[in-house]
Formats: structure tokens, C-alpha cells, sequence
């Protein structure tokens, strides 16, 4: 999975993940400690992640350079409204990109 792929991934911008519906906030978490210029992450749809993701995301590298970050439709995601978000991640500027 994404551990495997974490060392390949350590440049990249954007990455869009929605509907990979096996991710785990495990894998997620193994993305997050070597990728180090997230700008765009969209997690749309995805079940099984919880608020353990955003605690990962705002513990990495890409916590400054996140702009656009979407979690919706991840329902185990609590505090997922544009103000929380924005407090954990400053130069978020673009919370839903999915309609």
C-alpha cells in the first residue's frame, strides 16, 4: 500500500485519493511522515478515516503547505468544518472541491 510507496511520493503536490474506500488512517499516516509538499488532498468519500488522519496531517511536513484539503463524505472525520480545519492547517484556503 501506501507504506511501500511513501519513499516515491515524498515530492508531490497534488494527490487525489477519493473513493479509495480501503485506505486506512495507518496508511495515511505512513504518507504523511515523508510526504513533504501536499498542496492539494482530497479524501472524499473515504469511510474508514478518522480524526487520527488530520491529526497525522497536522503533525507533517505538508501542514504549511496544504491549501486544498477535502474531507467530505468521510464520515468517521469529526471536526471537519472549514473554521477547524483552517486553525489546524494556516494556509488552507479551499475546503470542498467535490459537489
Amino acid at each position: 500500500g501506501l507504506q511501500v510507496l511513501s519513499h516515491v511520493l515524498q515530492n508531490i503536490e497534488y494527490l487525489n485519493l477519493t473513493w479509495c474506500v480501503k485506505l486506512t488512517d495507518i496508511g495515511l499516516q505512513h504518507l504523511c511522515q515523508s510526504a513533504t509538499q501536499i498542496n492539494l488532498l482530497s479524501l472524499f468519500g473515504i469511510l474508514g478515516l478518522t480524526d487520527e488522519t488530520l491529526q497525522a496531517l497536522e503533525k507533517s511536513p505538508s501542514k504549511h503547505t496544504i491549501r486544498t484539503l477535502d474531507v467530505n463524505g468521510c464520515r468517521n472525520i469529526k471536526q471537519k468544518d472549514r473554521k477547524s480545519l483552517q486553525s489546524r492547517f494556516p494556509n488552507l484556503e479551499v475546503t470542498i472541491f467535490h459537489s
